[in-house]
């Protein structure tokens, strides 16, 4: 069985300190991924933005806005999390919270691939190769905008959005999606916005489930050699 998405917190500020609330329900075991969107054009601001214990995945930048993600496997947490920067500009911090996920957060992260234009479109496409069965694909998208917008998800399958943000106070837009792939293969989602053109940028993860098909495999060899060893004495 896939993961699960479960809930979302999320903060912005004009500054350099953003404070988001831990999502409802968290418990331990449950994969947390961060994305950070900054409205600035200088280059990887959001490097090391995270309090310790997450890891950071990657950041990244275009002449719109930098943007970062930190994944975290939840382990006696408390109440928020700080992440802080240098430069002070309009930053959004969504927190997303998965069940069902691989305990290991190397494993847990299974396949990602991260995307920032350089040219101006109304639509971002960001793609994922899996070789695993039961993973849940996860992605989201931001701009730099003074817009109230929307944004549309497409892609293989039918991915179901999260959340669609507009903070129109601090200049960005954001939104989530996720689906479930049963099997392995090549996936993509398509975030469209519903104003002009913006350099956009989106994350796109595939998240693993508890036991990975290779694991299993294992398992089953282990299981078959100790059987026919007990059956040769």
């Amino acid at each position: 069985m896939p993961p699960v998405w479960q809930s979302h917190a999320e903060n912005s500020v004009s500054g350099t300190t953003v404070t988001v609330t831990k999502p409802a329900g968290v418990v331990d075991g449950w994969l947390m991924i961060a994305y950070g969107c900054h409205a600035t054009g200088g280059a990887n601001s959001l490097t090391g933005a995270a309090p310790a214990g997450w890891t950071e995945e990657f950041v990244g930048n275009n002449s719109e806005q930098n943007i970062g993600v930190w994944t975290r496997i939840a382990s006696g947490e408390g109440a928020n999390y700080a992440f802080t920067w240098t430069t002070n500009n309009e930053c959004a911090i969504m927190i997303d919270a998965f069940s069902g996920n691989h305990q290991t957060l190397a494993t847990a992260i299974h396949k990602e691939h991260y995307q920032l234009l350089t040219t101006t479109n109304i639509a971002i496409t960001n793609q994922v190769i899996t070789t695993l069965a039961d993973c849940l694909l996860w992605g989201v998208c931001s701009r730099d905008t003074t817009a109230a917008e929307t944004v549309t998800w497409t892609g293989t399958g039918t991915p179901a959005e999260e959340w669609d943000v507009a903070l129109t106070s601090t200049f960005l837009c954001l939104s989530g999606a996720h689906q479930a792939a049963a099997a392995a293969g090549t996936f993509t989602q398509t975030a469209t916005y519903s104003a002009a053109a913006r350099r956009n940028a989106m994350a796109f993860i595939a998240i693993a489930p508890p036991v990975a098909a290779a694991e299993i495999a294992a398992k089953r060899i282990i299981i078959n050699q100790a059987v026919n060893r007990a059956a040769t004495y």
